[in-house]
């Protein structure tokens, strides 16, 4: 209950007017109960921040897959990018008749290299050992030669070695190893690419005794061969091989060959299996 404070009659509180006089109360002041109601402030909505991990992941795989393939691009295109052929067998109408088998040391160079040669029974009647020395830099300084021959008994019959002296240097991006004998004249040389193959044999007067020439694919591997023999700088007879890839292996097939006579048909179906290593030098 509440008192007109105009006439002093009690009224109800709920009354905004006296009921004696009609006094008009003033208006009851907000409560201050820490209890009453209030609507909470509305807060901003929280961004959350997003992380950049996976993106610096994804751009370092591209960055290190993109200098990986420039590496490989350069060092096929412009390295030395040399195949090495640890074996090679070659077959006329399906029976071997020669086979070679090369041995390398840790720094890829050909250490030995053992040529067999096998008559129409099956039976080896000639072995050609070269034996090669290198300088620490890929540079033959020598090598030696020895040939022996088989009866038909398989017995040795005769036995020739010769031992060679090499001076090697480069020139225009390619090898000469210059080769003289034991009483230090020169015999011939001979001239490799960057891939190690031989491309040129010059007589102790510089002329062309051989020539090849070689293509490569983009992963520096051989794809064909064609190799010519002069005399007096005529071509005189010339064979092309191609190879075709088959897992560890590559088969060489001889697709065209000249002036081999009666022994062209069958010099076609000859075939090469190589086994290959890859390494590389500057």
């Amino acid at each position: 209950m509440k008192f007109c404070p105009n006439c002093g009659k009690q009224t109800d509180d709920i009354h905004p007017f006296c009921s004696a006089c009609g006094y008009k109360f003033p208006a009851a002041a907000p409560s201050n109960n820490a209890y009453a109601y209030q609507t909470p402030p509305t807060q901003p909505p929280v961004k959350t921040k997003k992380s950049k991990t996976p993106l610096i992941i994804i751009i370092a795989v591209i960055a290190v897959l993109a200098i990986a393939a420039a590496l490989f691009f350069v060092t096929n295109i412009f390295g030395n990018h040399v195949i090495q052929a640890t074996e090679f067998r070659r077959y006329n109408d399906g029976e071997l008749s020669f086979k070679c088998e090369r041995e390398f040391d840790s720094n890829g160079d050909m250490t030995e290299q053992v040529n067999y040669y096998y008559d129409e029974y099956g039976d080896v009647y000639c072995k050609d050992i070269y034996t090669y020395e290198y300088d620490g830099k890929h540079n033959r300084t020598g090598y030696t030669y020895k040939s022996v021959y088989y009866d038909e008994y398989g017995d040795v019959e005769d036995t020739y070695e010769y031992k060679y002296n090499i001076e090697a240097y480069k020139e225009d991006g390619l090898w000469y190893y210059e080769v003289y004998d034991e009483h230090g004249d020169l015999r011939w040389t001979d001239v490799y690419d960057k891939h190690r193959e031989r491309v040129q044999q010059l007589d102790e007067d510089g002329n062309i005794t051989y020539k090849a020439e070689y293509k490569y694919d983009i992963f520096g591997r051989l794809i064909s061969s064609k190799e010519k023999y002069y005399e007096d700088n005529i071509c005189t007879e010339w064979y092309e091989l191609e190879f075709e890839y088959d897992g560890g292996e590559i088969i060489g097939t001889f697709s065209d060959a000249s002036n081999w006579d009666e022994y062209s048909s069958s010099y076609k179906g000859y075939e090469g299996v190589y086994e290959w290593n890859f390494y590389y030098f500057w």
